[in-house]
């Protein structure tokens, strides 16, 4: 019986610790080595796909911001560490998005869209040259 007992808490704490495993260990940290395509200012029009703006600000030192606006208005904010495998980014613990178009440069000559040159400053705005799909969302960023 004691022996069972313990085969079980053996057999529990080894899956505990493979789910742990492939839950963290498929994303790594973006940085300046890793999915630097990443890094930078994505900006999402409203009336594009909603009524909403969106944009993502990821840093060099792995941290991110997801923000929701409406009008003026920040309507959510998501912040933490941003992470990325081939399907997912992945934004502090909880928050996700599939990729459905990895960032790729596109060409200016034929892009229209026209973004902020940094979170905050919607009068001020630049041509983008990135495109990227998330959950078939498209964000745009420019090279400052």
């Amino acid at each position: 019986m004691q022996k069972e007992k313990k085969m079980k808490t053996i057999i529990i704490k080894t899956l505990l610790v493979l789910l742990c495993l492939s839950l963290f260990s498929c994303k790594k940290k973006i940085d300046e080595n890793y999915r630097p395509e990443f890094i930078g200012y994505w900006f999402c029009p409203p009336g594009t796909f909603s009524e909403y703006a969106y944009d993502i600000n990821i840093d060099k030192n792995s941290n991110g911001v997801y923000q929701m606006f409406q009008g003026w208005q920040v309507i959510n904010t998501i912040r933490g560490i941003a992470r990325a495998s081939n399907k997912k980014l992945k934004i502090g613990m909880f928050h996700s998005f599939d990729i459905t178009e990895y960032p790729n440069k596109i060409d200016t000559a034929s892009s229209k869209v026209y973004i902020p040159i940094r979170p905050g400053l919607f009068s001020d705005t630049i041509k983008a040259n990135w495109r990227m799909g998330l959950a078939d969302v498209y964000y745009y960023k420019a090279d400052y």
